[in-house]
């Protein structure tokens, strides 16, 4: 699947699309398939590195995300539902700027 990553800190310059492995839901996640993000101020805090966090590698930019729900075993989220999300891209965390995103539940 297509994302948006980094390899190193920097400025906007260091962001490519590239081919990344499509994630999997999970006990802990649902997958959602990212239909639109948004960028702001602490996503360039963390390509920066000014934001000191943990990043998931290949780091997947971006935080904010809206999404479809197309894998779950959770029982409050449900394939079809529609989800929003703006805790992405740090603490370990794969970005929301991808076609696909493991959504911690």
């Amino acid at each position: 699947m297509k994302a948006v990553i980094f390899d190193n800190f920097g400025s906007p310059d260091v962001l490519r699309i590239a081919d990344v492995q499509r994630p999997v839901a999970t006990t802990a996640t649902v997958l959602v398939k990212v239909m639109a993000v948004a960028v702001n101020h602490v996503d360039t805090f963390v390509r920066s590195g000014a934001f000191k966090t943990v990043l998931a590698a290949p780091h997947v930019a971006g935080r904010d995300l809206v999404g479809e729900v197309v894998a779950s075993s959770q029982p409050d989220f449900q394939i079809g539902d529609q989800v929003w999300t703006n805790s992405m891209g740090y603490e370990g965390r794969m970005g929301a700027t991808a076609e696909y995103v493991a959504v911690p539940t």
